[in-house]
């Protein structure tokens, strides 16, 4: 190989290598841009949850026992042998599911305001509440919540939680959201049954009027 060639591939072998360092250090700041974009969202996210207002600190999973108010009556629900049982109407059998879904809306209820400064709650409609419901987790712990009059500017409702004597502005799908009746909460399953055993007796009373039918024609 003539010196000419050698000098050629020193000069592509610099070339490699400076391209091998190039592409190193792209991926090197790829990776730390991944990482830095992580740890700021991770941050805005605890920011944001440290800045959130709880009503409510059980977990849906340790919900045992629940109450609410609708069209002028208390329901309550009670978690007994892994089946939800209405103190109210424990004949009826009840849909798992749907009654668990509104356990689950005292999962760390949140507000959008807490007020400490007020002075009287009948101020707030609290002398004529518009909601009362309860909640008790598997610890026994049992917290009331009392929602009060709507606020005309935002929207909101004022409640209340007996387990701190703070003030708290909640969303009204928070306030007004626990609107289901007993009717609705009934399992489904008993009516499907009834319609099966309808329909076997047609049926059967069916075959019998054709059998009839066919002996006399006979």
């Amino acid at each position: 190989m003539g010196q000419k060639e050698k000098k050629i591939v020193k000069k592509q072998k610099k070339t490699f290598i400076v391209l091998v360092c190039v592409l190193v250090i792209a991926l090197l700041g790829y990776v730390a841009l991944i990482k830095y974009n992580e740890s700021v969202a991770e941050k805005e996210a605890e920011e944001e949850e440290a800045a959130k207002i709880y009503v409510t600190e059980a977990d849906a999973s340790d919900i045992i026992s629940f109450s609410y108010q609708v069209d002028g009556e208390t329901l309550t629900f009670s978690l007994i042998d892994d089946s939800w049982i209405c103190a109210e109407y424990p004949e009826y059998d009840l849909d798992e599911d749907k009654v668990s879904a509104i356990a689950s809306d005292f999962d760390h209820m949140e507000a959008t305001t807490v007020i400490d400064d007020y002075e009287d709650l009948s101020d707030y409609g609290f002398d004529s509440p518009t909601e009362i419901m309860t909640l008790t987790t598997s610890d026994e712990n049992t917290v009331i919540l009392t929602v009060g009059m709507k606020n005309d500017i935002t929207g909101e409702y004022y409640m209340t939680s007996d387990a701190d004597e703070n003030l708290y502005l909640v969303d009204s799908t928070v306030a007004t959201g626990f609107e289901t009746s007993i009717d609705d909460l009934i399992a489904e399953e008993e009516e499907t049954e009834t319609e099966t055993e309808d329909t076997e007796t047609m049926e059967t009373e069916s075959a019998e009027t054709e059998s009839t039918e066919t002996e006399s024609e006979e």
